[in-house]
């Protein structure tokens, strides 16, 4: 097996440990928006994707968050072109996380043409 895969399997028998002793351990729900946006001119133009956190929710157990993962895909539909369309769009997704560092960063800033 490869390393994540062992972490991974690691974390659930921890989590699930806790769960039985009576320890509940929060985890989030966040909406995900990815947008395609232009670089600039250099050698026919180039592109590159922004990543924005749209909404966070921390929930208790797996019910909980299937209410929050129906709400966030209600509120935050992806574009059905999208962002690899000419006319463009967002691209949503609604994904769950252990930790809220495990979130993607927000990346706005303009990477550099070199």
């Amino acid at each position: 097996m490869q390393d994540w895969q062992l972490e991974k399997q690691a974390a659930r028998r921890e989590r699930n440990s806790k769960v039985e002793s009576g320890e509940v351990i929060p985890f989030y729900v966040a909406a995900l928006g990815i947008d395609r946006c232009y670089g600039g001119p250099e050698e026919g133009g180039w592109w590159y994707d922004v990543t924005t956190v749209l909404q966070v929710f921390k929930v208790w157990d797996w019910k909980q968050a299937h209410t929050r993962l129906k709400e966030l895909k209600e509120e935050y539909p992806t574009c059905p072109r999208g962002r690899h369309s000419v006319i463009g769009g967002q691209d949503t997704y609604v994904r769950t996380f252990r930790k809220l560092e495990d979130l993607p960063d927000e990346n706005h800033t303009r990477p550099r043409y070199e």
